[in-house]
């Protein structure tokens, strides 16, 4: 039925499109998301121009305190319709002796996730105004970058970093951290003086805290530690949507999946750019 969101069964469909969201989205989802506004075509937030609130010690009883103000500007970006479509034979939804349409609507929405997460990897690639920090194969190097990340996200906003995120060959230098005596550091069975561990078939690892996201979207080379506040994603609540609609004519049914979203960096200070060497 043209227009109906809800074509299928909607339990399973909901249920399935979180779980590829969630595993095909690591840079989006790494970051805050938040839903949509319901209405606009662009997408406005605040942007902190200048503070030059201070606090000192009152001189006096009853004399003034230390003035300070924030100006605040805006800024915007566009609210942007991602999705894509197919279309397939009355015969083949109806008839055939494997679960088409559902193989069908997975690579939808894969496509979707595919897609949303590689519209947030450009905009984080392309920010600008993020710290530096630099590592190479040896543990004593990332020890230097979390610890100097963290130094810098923490007097830029007074938040903590919560992840290191990168490419795969990123995570491969931290995955395969040896000692001297060609000893695995980050080895799954967490020996003494380890600095994390990493799980090599499921491509995760932890490194000094802190969980490392891997992204096959992001250039090759490329990491980050950051919060979570430096990248905001504004998404339609629910969405991916998906709309059916069918020609008696030619005995065809065409499948859509769409949805709107936003993002931005919100805040550069929160997100540490790693040179890995």
């Amino acid at each position: 039925i043209a227009g109906n969101q809800d074509a299928f069964a909607k339990n399973a469909w909901v249920l399935e499109t979180l779980e590829l969201l969630t595993f095909g989205r690591p840079t989006l989802n790494a970051f805050d998301t938040n839903a949509l506004p319901a209405t606009g075509m662009t997408l406005e937030y605040p942007v902190i121009e200048s503070n030059t609130i201070r606090t000192a010690q009152q001189a006096a009883e009853a004399d003034p305190l230390q003035f300070g103000k924030v100006s605040i500007g805006s800024a915007s970006t566009p609210v942007l319709t991602q999705g894509a479509w197919t279309a397939m034979s009355f015969q083949a939804a109806q008839r055939a002796n494997f679960g088409y349409v559902n193989l069908c609507m997975e690579a939808l929405v894969n496509s979707y996730a595919d897609y949303t997460n590689e519209y947030v990897v450009s905009i984080l690639e392309a920010g600008a105004g993020y710290g530096a920090a630099a590592a190479s194969s040896t543990s004593q190097s990332w020890a230097e970058a979390v610890g100097s990340s963290s130094i810098q996200i923490w007097t830029g906003t007074k938040r903590r970093p919560q992840f290191i995120l990168c490419s795969p060959s990123v995570w491969l230098i931290i995955a395969a951290l040896h000692d001297t005596q060609d000893r695995p550091l980050l080895a799954a069975s967490n020996p003494s003086n380890n600095p994390g561990s990493a799980n090599l078939p499921g491509m995760t690892a932890g490194l000094y805290g802190l969980p490392v996201v891997v992204d096959t979207a992001l250039t090759d080379g490329k990491c980050y530690i950051a919060n979570s506040r430096g990248i905001q994603t504004f998404e339609s609540p629910g969405a991916p949507f998906r709309l059916s609609d069918q020609d008696i004519v030619s005995l065809t049914q065409d499948m859509s999946v769409y949805g709107y979203m936003a993002s931005f960096v919100y805040q550069p200070e929160a997100i540490v750019e790693v040179t890995v060497a």
